[in-house]
């Protein structure tokens, strides 16, 4: 998600890349969120792991279609309308 997000931004004059793990701090404090709010909007992401290039295992979230689009509305106008799109 964090690619396609820099796909669009770099369509934005000046708008610097979304760093993998800026993105999961915003997952997670979303999640922080949705507790203290006594919701059930954490069950958007689930944590998960991948191996990276350097044959690693690396944190990250799967994200539900609910879970996406709110990750998304947190985004430039034109990031949410490309995304849309």
């Amino acid at each position: 998600m964090v690619d396609i997000i820099n796909e669009f931004r770099g369509l934005e004059d000046g708008k610097a890349e979304l760093r993998h793990n800026d993105f999961m701090t915003k997952i997670k404090s979303e999640i922080k969120a949705f507790k203290l709010l006594g919701l059930e909007g954490q069950r958007n992401f689930s944590q998960s792991s991948y191996i990276n290039s350097q044959n690693k295992e690396q944190p990250c979230f799967e994200l539900n279609r609910d879970g996406m689009l709110q990750m998304l509305n947190s985004q430039s106008t034109l990031v949410r309308y490309k995304t849309i799109e």
